[in-house]
């Protein structure tokens, strides 16, 4: 930010598309978590749940290009003019249901190796064989190494086309579109990037997309925010078309504007946090989201009207049984309307809706400017100094009062040049700032 270098979030990207397929998914079709006897050259079971597989590394690639057709900057935006032209694998299972799980549908440029999988349900059909999109069962793969008939393998064409694992009971799908290349138009990512339902199927899930992410990501559980718990200024209106639930919440325009919620979720953990929202002003809505100990600051950015709807997702540490989710303004314009809340885990409910007001009163938080940091409370903390390249240059523990306290950054321990904080209390972080120079 402090450089205006553009940047790609792989790292939120690539979270959100793991989330979204699933643990079994991630390991078995993107990490190298092969079983015996899939490929000659692996001959045991490999639980490798780091380094990616050809389809993993295909789908991080395409993070990437998504991100450069939708990037904010034109100067990135323009490279997606020297793209290869991308043709779609359309991913079928027949009968419906058969499969356990079955490779994502998505696209491809011309000459790339595709790798279709499937795996069986655990006393379900037999599978019978992958069939092309013009109902004939395939034989050969274009990679010598693969030695598991849930596998298939060839290089893509120019021309977009169809599969169909088929089981027992089943038949082949035939393709009926024209072949084109897929079409971008630039404005929000397609849906046919990343195809999730045929990753994973549950009858109450609720798939939403993003203009900020490349994949629809899949909701196990999915809440009304129309009528929080408590609040401090705010509306329940249903005015602006194109809401999902019984209404919205319209915040207050006021720094400090708030809204709670009561959830109670069935277990701990990370988990994805979906909130469905329309921002019809210019400029982006910066909202503090709390969720039991850890604090999240999100940016809402304009969706162009207020009967535009997007998603911002955030990836939140879960407790275990009730809590409080808050989200206070931190601009005088207030938050955005907030039409419902999403996520990954099963179970999370909303607690009782009854509204009541209270007086704001503002969060203290941990802050840092210009070598002061702020604390709201006395104790010890740990303080990492990382430099431009993301190198820890220096680490320190300090004793904090209540409030401002200077941090002198002398030359013996850092040499001139931009640095990060990050900002540790009792081993989680606090705080992490921008770039700043050290002198």
């Amino acid at each position: 930010k402090a450089t205006s270098v553009p940047l790609i979030d792989l790292d939120t990207l690539s979270r959100d598309l793991f989330i979204n397929v699933g643990e079994y998914y991630a390991q078995h079709y993107f990490t190298m978590f092969l079983g015996a006897g899939e490929y000659s050259n692996y001959a045991a079971t490999q639980s490798d749940n780091q380094h990616l597989q050809q389809t993993g590394a295909n789908a991080m690639g395409r993070l990437v290009t998504e991100a450069i057709r939708n990037h904010s900057k034109i100067e990135v935006k323009t490279l997606a003019n020297h793209l290869k032209p991308m043709y779609q694998v359309d991913v079928r299972v027949s009968p419906a249901g058969a499969a356990a799980h079955v490779s994502l549908s998505t696209y491809y440029p011309e000459g790339m190796t595709v790798t279709l999988k499937t795996t069986p349900k655990d006393g379900g059909p037999a599978f019978v064989g992958w069939f092309d999109g013009k109902g004939n069962k395939v034989s050969g793969n274009s990679s010598p190494a693969v030695k598991s008939s849930y596998i298939h393998t060839f290089v893509m064409k120019p021309a977009s086309t169809q599969y169909t694992a088929v089981y027992a009971g089943g038949s082949s799908v035939l393709y009926t579109g024209n072949g084109a290349a897929v079409a971008f138009d630039g404005s929000s990512s397609s849906s046919s990037v990343f195809s999730s339902s045929s990753a994973a199927s549950s009858s109450s899930s609720v798939t939403l997309s993003s203009s900020s992410i490349a994949a629809p990501v899949q909701l196990k559980s999915f809440l009304d925010a129309s009528a929080p718990n408590e609040i401090d200024i705010g509306f329940a209106e249903s005015d602006h078309l194109g809401f999902m639930g019984k209404g919205y919440w319209n915040f207050n325009n006021a720094l400090g504007s708030f809204a709670s919620y009561n959830l109670n979720s069935p277990s701990a953990g990370f988990t994805l946090l979906a909130v469905v929202y329309a921002n019809g002003g210019a400029s982006d809505r910066r909202m503090n989201l709390n969720l039991g100990d850890h604090d999240y600051y999100v940016d809402f950015p304009p969706t162009g009207a207020w009967d535009n709807w997007d998603t911002v997702f955030v990836e939140v540490d879960m407790m275990n049984g009730e809590g409080v989710l808050r989200l206070t303004s931190m601009t005088t314009d207030g938050g955005p309307n907030v039409d419902a809340f999403g996520f990954a885990m099963e179970g999370v409910q909303l607690l009782s809706t009854t509204s009541k007001s209270k007086r704001f009163e503002p969060r203290k938080a941990f802050s840092w400017d210009k070598g002061i940091l702020t604390v709201p409370r006395s104790g010890w903390l740990q303080v990492h100094y990382f430099d431009a390249l993301g190198h820890l240059a220096l680490s320190q523990e300090i004793l904090t009062h209540e409030g401002q306290n200077e941090l002198r950054l002398s030359k013996h321990y850092l040499s001139a040049g931009f640095y990060q904080i990050q900002v540790l209390e009792n081993g989680k972080t606090v705080l992490s700032s921008g770039f700043f120079h050290a002198p």
